[in-house]
């Protein structure tokens, strides 16, 4: 835990000062006294100007450490951006601090205004006991844009009293303002993205004792499995088979190319996550979630504590891979309005060549999606209505504030393409789970900034085709691996996994969300809640499932973060 406030301010110090493993530091500010305390797990650098507190896996802050010159000096911001993977930089002055937040998401920090003075915290709970009564309220827009799928990324949270820096932001601040510093966009070095994975993995691989990779056998993870053989890297990769219907064809997949490369597969039997007792927020053994993106329905809270005891000595400076991200990045799935960018800039002709390709892609009909590109580009005030699907039980949606945007979205046309490109590589990061046991670490190197890169500045036309998504990303493994990989369709969806999952607890599910906060605070349609959650479970997904699945994460996030927070466990009236 990180929390850094002024010497005049009151705080409940309790919950802070009882574990041992926090340390002080004061620094002197010019108009008070700055405070940080930190646990055990942090590490420092200092000269006689400036110290440095930094948090990340262990071979991050190796790096750091040795660049030690480079973060205490001027141009630390560029060498912070520099790094592969997850960290979180406190740089301490006299008269101010700067925080840097790395663009793979790690540890969050959040903060408060209370009394005038701005109060920064990793631990949101504790802000949220010390906010008062500011925490009774939630933040029913950022509630609405996450539960519709169309979260903003802007730093809010789900209660209006407390903000987070963004993903990849870094700020200057005396406690009394902030101001922002340059943040981390990354930038496409010209290599491919087999070139840069290679090169990625080749050095990440370097710091560790043995690297292990999840295996499905799909196009991302096996991109990954080729980098790493193309890298030389030594490895292990073993694949998870459960129950679910399609884990025989995936299982096949993946042995057919470990064997094509020459590297024995470990397979590894699991039971299936949805067979477990239903999520439910009563029975939580662990503390207040970061952010919804963490909340996992599958995984029932009980199964965490025995996660966690794993010993120590089994992870030892090793690398876990997977291909997570892949599908965001590179974009198996492109949004309907691939059109609207060439048809803006009167590029008729491309225009329909690219709904053409996603109609054939998607097995949708040309002009119905014509229509509806033609109707986006003549309503700009009304887009997010147009581009969002909104569910009959939820109010429709408001127009967005476009300086209430995360700074990666803040040049992109909302009604663009590029817009929810980006903001689905922004909903990958979001969803990253911080894991660093003892020395070992696990990378989702498809998010890493230079695979983002990649595509950041590429139109969204660039990365379907009629036939393939991701074709980027294909075209690049085929001309380096050979292997037909590349052009396998996708094997599988997870959408048999979401509908025996509403099919089973589809009860417990309904009458936990009709008692919950949620539906009160945004006036939810009750009835319009259970027919939507009735067909999603007794027929098939249709277009509210996204939104059911989102209401259900941030319920459960709110009602942890009440769980956890015995000041404020009654504040919301049934």
């Amino acid at each position: 835990m990180l929390l850094i406030y002024s010497h005049n301010q009151n705080l409940g110090m309790a919950r802070v000062s009882a574990d041992p493993s926090i340390s002080t530091t004061r620094a002197a500010l010019t108009k008070d006294n700055l405070i940080a305390r930190y646990s055990a797990d942090w590490s420092e650098l200092q000269n006689n100007d400036c110290r440095i507190l930094y948090y990340g896996p262990t071979y991050i802050k190796t790096q750091i450490n040795i660049q030690r010159d480079e973060f205490l000096g001027p141009h630390w911001l560029a060498a912070a951006h520099r790094l592969d993977g997850a960290y979180l930089l406190i740089r301490i002055f006299d008269t101010h601090i700067e925080i840097s937040r790395s663009l793979y998401r790690g540890l969050d920090i959040f903060y408060l205004r209370l009394d005038g003075r701005l109060i920064f915290s990793t631990d949101f709970s504790y802000l949220f006991e010390i906010s008062g009564e500011n925490s009774n309220n939630l933040d029913d827009k950022y509630c609405h844009d996450f539960i519709i799928d169309s979260p903003t990324f802007s730093g809010s949270t789900a209660f209006s009293a407390i903000k987070s820096l963004q993903l990849g932001q870094s700020i200057r601040t005396d406690l009394d303002s902030i101001t922002e510093l340059s943040p981390q966009v990354p930038r496409h070095t010209g290599g491919n993205p087999i070139d840069i994975l290679t090169e990625k993995l080749s050095h990440l691989a370097r710091q560790f004792d043995s690297v292990y990779l999840s295996f499905s056998g799909g196009l991302d993870s096996s991109v990954v499995f080729y980098c790493l053989k193309r890298a030389g890297v030594s490895f292990t990769p073993f694949h998870g088979v459960n129950t679910t219907p399609y884990a025989e064809n995936e299982l096949a997949y993946a042995k057919d190319i470990a064997q094509h490369f020459g590297i024995e597969l470990q397979v590894r039997f699991a039971k299936n996550n949805i067979e477990q007792a239903f999520f439910a927020p009563s029975t939580f053994t662990k503390t207040t979630y970061p952010t919804p993106f963490a909340v996992d329905i599958f995984t029932h809270p009980a199964s965490e504590a025995s996660q966690s005891q794993r010993s120590e000595s089994e992870y030892t400076r090793r690398l876990y891979l997977t291909g997570q991200g892949g599908d965001h990045v590179f974009l198996q799935n492109p949004g309907w309005n691939v059109g609207i960018d060439d048809l803006l800039k009167f590029r008729i002709g491309k225009s329909i060549s690219q709904i053409s390709n996603y109609c054939q892609l998607k097995g949708e009909n040309l002009y119905a999606l014509l229509y509806r590109t033609i109707k986006l580009a003549l309503h700009k005030n009304s887009c997010k209505k147009i581009l969002s699907h909104t569910p009959p039980w939820i109010s429709p949606p408001e127009r967005s504030d476009p300086s209430d945007l995360h700074y990666l979205l803040k040049n992109s046309d909302p009604r663009s393409a590029k817009f929810r490109h980006i903001s689905t590589i922004l909903a990958g990061l979001s969803g990253l789970a911080w894991d660093d046991i003892a020395e070992s670490s696990t990378v989702h190197p498809m998010l890493l900034p230079d695979m983002i890169g990649t595509v950041l500045d590429r139109p969204v036309g660039e990365l379907y085709t009629a036939k393939y998504d991701r074709i980027l990303l294909r075209q690049a493994a085929y001309q380096a691996a050979g292997h037909n990989f590349s052009w396998r369709q996708t094997k599988r969806s997870s959408a048999t996994d979401y509908f025996t999952y509403f099919r089973n607890y589809l009860t417990e599910i309904t009458q936990w969300l009709e008692s919950g906060i949620l539906v009160n605070n945004l006036q939810i349609d009750l009835s319009k809640l259970r027919q939507s959650l009735e067909f999603n479970g007794y027929y098939h997904l249709n277009n509210d499932f996204p939104a059911l699945i989102n209401l259900i994460q941030l319920e459960a996030y709110i009602q942890s973060t009440l769980h956890f927070s015995s000041s404020h466990r009654n504040s919301y009236a049934k």
